[in-house]
């Protein structure tokens, strides 16, 4: 099979909905969705560097079987959208771009529990968003990537660096809400950005991803994911096509098993009304540049 060069990316938001929108996506027979969503070298100015030539980004895409569109969903994209839209550009002008966005307070508030059920932060809400200054200025990639509460939910300067280089049609912007209420008409949209048939798995349609969860048992969740000895090993001595069935058939269902549901509690009132008047401003801006109505997002 001849290689492919990834023809469709849903960059972010991160906690909007994106690994739904993947496994829906990568259920439709024209559409190719990697294994791995979260690939860094086109976000990581290190991996884009110093690795972009020895593992080039095709080699998440080895099991390609011919479907129309092969893409995935590196969410920081979005986030770092100041260099990752030209860089984008630059390695398929023709790439059509996928963004879906969730109320900038429910998307910090679920990335932060996101982050403590998984064990990476450790800090109170109201402490994480006093820190972010502080990492802003000096914290790494990673963090950046992920303990930036707030400074991720602002879209509309995001947006703009995708909009001064691409087509109009090549962008198509989506909302959590939207997904949330209708998933069929956020495909249909899809469907019709792509230019491809309509196709609509009940059994699918029926599931959620990615929702308020925690693993059962921590060990099985960091095997599957985390970058051990074993899973390079395990890169190393099996061929692609099969660690993509392996990935989407086998670890899938197994992840799916050792999660239990996980309600975090509510937000403070105060630190939401501090949210509140950080993103009015830039909702509204937003709301005006996309023609929709915003004023939901409180």
């Amino acid at each position: 099979m001849a290689k492919v060069i990834p023809n469709f990316l849903i960059i972010g938001a991160q906690k909007a909905g994106t690994t739904s929108l993947l496994r829906y996506l990568e259920a439709h027979p024209d559409i190719f969705v990697s294994d791995v969503k979260e690939v860094s070298q086109l976000y990581d100015d290190k991996n884009y560097n110093r690795r972009f030539e020895k593992y080039p980004y095709e080699k998440y895409f080895e099991a390609w079987e011919g479907q129309k569109y092969a893409g995935n969903g590196p969410v920081n994209l979005l986030y770092f959208s100041d260099h990752t839209a030209d860089r984008i550009y630059q390695y398929n002008p023709s790439m059509k771009v996928i963004a879906i966005l969730r109320n900038p307070i429910d998307r910090a508030y679920s990335a932060y529990w996101y982050l403590v059920r998984n064990g990476f932060e450790k800090e109170s809400f109201e402490s994480a968003l006093d820190r972010e200054k502080q990492i802003l200025k000096c914290g790494s990639y990673s963090d950046k990537g992920n303990f930036t509460y707030v400074s991720h939910g602002f879209y509309y300067e995001q947006l703009t660096h995708f909009y001064n280089i691409f087509n109009n049609d090549q962008l198509l912007v989506l909302f959590f809400d939207d997904l949330k209420n209708n998933v069929r008409g956020v495909l249909k949209k899809i469907y019709q950005f792509l230019d491809i048939e309509e196709y609509y798995p009940e059994d699918m349609l029926e599931k959620k991803f990615n929702v308020g969860s925690r693993p059962k048992i921590q060990l099985i969740s960091n095997l599957i994911f985390g970058d051990s000895f074993i899973k390079k090993i395990y890169k190393s001595a099996v061929p692609a096509t099969l660690r993509h069935s392996i990935s989407t058939n086998v670890f899938a269902k197994i992840r799916d098993l050792n999660l239990v549901p996980f309600a975090y509690p509510p937000m403070k009132s105060d630190t939401r009304e501090t949210l509140k008047n950080i993103f009015q401003k830039p909702n509204k801006k937003l709301g005006e540049f996309l023609s929709r109505d915003l004023s939901n997002w409180k």
